[in-house]
């Protein structure tokens, strides 16, 4: 990094960086001839919060290659399986189809059917997903599976609802669910255009759903290089925020809506949208088995 930057600005005195790691804030400046580090995000934000086409491009094949390493891991999600091991197929697949690094450590959470079964959390909801480690799947746990992996420094994001079991299918309650979850992206899609605001996003999602994410969730983040950034839809910050964030084309983000039902579970999958001049692309391509 230190060659890079000496080649582009030989005696740059301030440097602005968008993300500093802790190398980078120890060994960096004296790297640079003692070259000062200062916020750069100012100058990087409207960059990164539209994509190019090859930025597009790198996006493209960060998820296709995560997405082909899912198909290993879901043909492998039956009981008896640990949790470890699907990880070690889903690495094993990754890095051979040229996966550079992952960002997040793979999650196969079991999607507890209510509240009260579940991991208590600060906020009193619904507690998932969470750290995936050694224990075995079992007949009939209803997994959260949300993977990422990076190639060249573009991020992907997976995310699916799945049965482990020897024949998988869902019961009426789940499906149901499930439904509700694909009306409620029907309208998202018919909202997301240029001109409209992540306002407009949220608004349709709450048509069909009232409460569309858990309370430690969003609607949707974006996606470049990191595995979350702006634009954030449906946050926290409220409606006056979304409503000031206009969508153009170039942006990309995760849509991660969830529909819960407590004693029945819920559905949530991930969908990553790339705003077009008229519309949308999905850059997601994974189907929803074994819900359709």
């Amino acid at each position: 990094l230190a060659r890079a930057i000496g080649d582009v600005l030989p005696n740059a005195r301030r440097v602005g960086v968008d993300e500093l790691t802790g190398p980078m804030m120890a060994r960096l400046p004296s790297l640079l001839n003692r070259a000062q580090l200062v916020d750069g995000t100012g100058a990087t934000r409207r960059a990164r919060l539209q994509k190019t086409a090859d930025e597009i491009a790198g996006l493209s094949r960060a998820q296709r290659i995560n997405e082909i390493a899912m198909v290993d891991v879901e043909a492998a999600l039956r009981p008896g399986v640990r949790q470890n091991e699907l990880s070690a197929i889903f690495f094993r697949r990754c890095f051979a189809l040229g996966a550079s690094s992952s960002i997040i450590d793979p999650i196969w959470s079991l999607t507890p059917l209510s509240v009260s079964c579940g991991t208590a959390t600060a906020n009193g909801d619904v507690g998932f997903p969470l750290a995936s480690n050694d224990r075995f799947l079992r007949e009939g746990d209803l997994i959260l599976s949300d993977t990422g992996i990076a190639w060249n420094g573009y991020h992907s994001d997976f995310g699916k609802t799945w049965i482990c079991a020897v024949d998988p299918k869902p019961g009426a309650a789940l499906r149901g669910c499930y439904e509700t979850w694909r009306e409620l992206m029907g309208e998202v899609y018919a909202a997301l255009k240029p001109g409209n605001t992540t306002g407009d996003l949220v608004r349709a999602a709450s048509r069909i759903e009232k409460k569309h994410k858990l309370a430690h969730y969003y609607l949707g983040h974006g996606l470049g290089v990191d595995s979350a950034e702006p634009p954030f839809v449906g946050s926290d910050l409220g409606m006056a925020f979304d409503d000031a964030q206009v969508l153009v084309p170039g942006m990309v983000f995760v849509l991660e809506p969830v529909v819960w039902r407590d004693g029945a579970g819920g559905y949530r999958s991930e969908e990553i949208v790339h705003v077009t001049d008229t519309g949308f692309e999905l850059l997601t391509s994974y189907g929803y088995s074994p819900f359709a």
